[in-house]
């Protein structure tokens, strides 16, 4: 989570003159890596301004993390975060799981001024993975509406049929 943290964020312009000042309240950071497709990394982070933001960037060349598409999305105000609503309720012990070997890897990274967190988790299978699956899905959709690119659309059919994979699987 390198240069995702929370604290005073300073931004400034070629020459050093500060052009804004944030403090970052909270990040959560979301690395999505389909088993047969390019890595992508979603994030949503929350400053003293009451503002949130969102990120999605995802590459379309087979070699991770080149050719990059960002889009980024600032949030209304009251906006209710998916994620951090499912994050309230998950059961981190639960041991009905199973193992997948085709599927998707997620790596959550979260950063609050109350602590830091880490769950790496691949193609959910309890209730609680599969909200949260679905929870960082929908974020995503909510920061590509505001573009409407046909790359991004492309990204979020691909990401979908791996959800769709893992719902006909629990069938």
């Amino acid at each position: 989570m390198e240069g995702f943290s929370t604290g005073r964020h300073t931004i400034n312009d070629k020459d050093g003159h500060v052009l804004s000042k944030r403090w970052v309240l909270g990040i959560w950071l979301a690395y999505i890596s389909p088993s047969f497709e390019p890595p992508a990394a979603l994030a949503v982070v929350y400053d003293d301004k009451e503002c949130i933001r969102g990120a999605l960037t995802f590459s379309e060349s087979d070699m991770p993390f080149r050719d990059l598409t960002t889009v980024c999305a600032e949030f209304p105000r009251g906006w209710s975060d998916p994620v951090t609503n499912i994050l309230q309720n998950v059961n981190l012990f639960d041991l009905n799981g199973g193992m997948a070997l085709d599927g998707i890897g997620y790596l959550l990274q979260i950063d609050t001024n109350a602590c830091e967190v880490a769950l790496d988790f691949s193609t959910p299978q309890t209730p609680a993975m599969i909200d949260l699956e679905s929870a960082m899905f929908e974020a995503a959709q909510e920061i590509v509406k505001s573009s409407n690119g046909a790359q991004e659309n492309n990204f979020l059919n691909i990401w979908a049929g791996y959800l769709s994979r893992k719902s006909r699987q629990n069938q």
